[in-house]
């Protein structure tokens, strides 16, 4: 048992350095290759550009992923909750509360005055969700999925709680941790989704809710604003917060069908 639980980290390290190299190519070798796409001058890309980047390196991560799992783990990659006949209702759920979430923050912060939205992007909608679901497909494979299921070896709580760790590294900003609240929302943010892959036994749930997070974000909270005040973290963690009881709420309701 000994040996496995060390053979468990050994793995993961060496998927994580996999799974970086793989996205690096087939964002910045591979997607640019293919569509043509100048990286001379990477600050005019476009977005449809981007997206294209982003969604190639995805699919070479994804393929590291799905291979790690069934032959150095020697399991189907259909135990990583990738089944589900609910797949669309959960992801609807995921979707509205993640959403939820930013809406809150954004009704919030503009009823106290605290946020000013100078104006829209003209960006189209779909080009934000796409991109916000590609990301979170992204991450929802490998760090709730994938590292989740390996580390249940040492029960289900430390492998929620390291896994969400393990899910604030690669979001360390150059700013080194001037600003710690950011961490911690992000590490919050990792036990909301993990208990979510963890309670419903499906990749969908936290797909869709980290999916309409990032999304509801980039369209209510990263367009050209005033933000000001300490009060945008606080209200960050009161709305997850809130959010995590309907969430918690949702899944005893259907406890009996997960």
């Amino acid at each position: 048992m000994n040996n496995d639980k060390a053979l468990v980290w050994i793995k993961l390290a060496v998927l994580l350095l996999l799974f970086g190299f793989a996205g690096a190519i087939g964002m910045g070798a591979l997607a640019p290759w293919i569509f043509g796409i100048d990286l001379s001058s990477p600050e005019s890309l476009s977005s449809a550009s981007k997206l294209a980047m982003l969604t190639t390196g995805t699919a070479f991560t994804t393929a590291i992923i799905f291979l790690f799992r069934k032959f150095a783990d020697k399991k189907p990659v259909t135990s990583m909750g990738l089944v589900d006949n609910r797949w669309f209702k959960m992801s609807l759920v995921g979707l509205g509360l993640g959403g939820l979430v930013q809406i809150i923050v954004f009704l919030s912060l503009s009823l106290i005055g605290n946020y000013k939205m100078n104006s829209l992007s003209s960006l189209p909608a779909i080009i934000y969700f796409a991109a916000a679901a590609v990301v979170a497909w992204q991450e929802e494979t490998l760090y709730r999925a994938y590292i989740i299921e390996n580390l249940k070896i040492y029960g289900d709580r430390f492998a929620l709680i390291a896994s969400a760790v393990i899910f604030v590294i690669p979001h360390f900003s150059g700013r080194g941790f001037s600003n710690p609240a950011e961490y911690i929302s992000i590490f919050l943010f990792g036990m909301v989704v993990g208990m979510a892959y963890l309670r419903s036994h499906s990749i969908f749930l936290p797909l869709g809710f980290h999916t309409g997070f990032n999304f509801f974000e980039d369209i209510l909270l990263k367009t050209p604003a005033e933000i000001s005040g300490a009060g945008f973290e606080s209200l960050s963690w009161v709305a997850l917060g809130a959010v995590t009881l309907l969430l918690l709420t949702f899944l005893e309701r259907y406890r009996s069908k997960f």
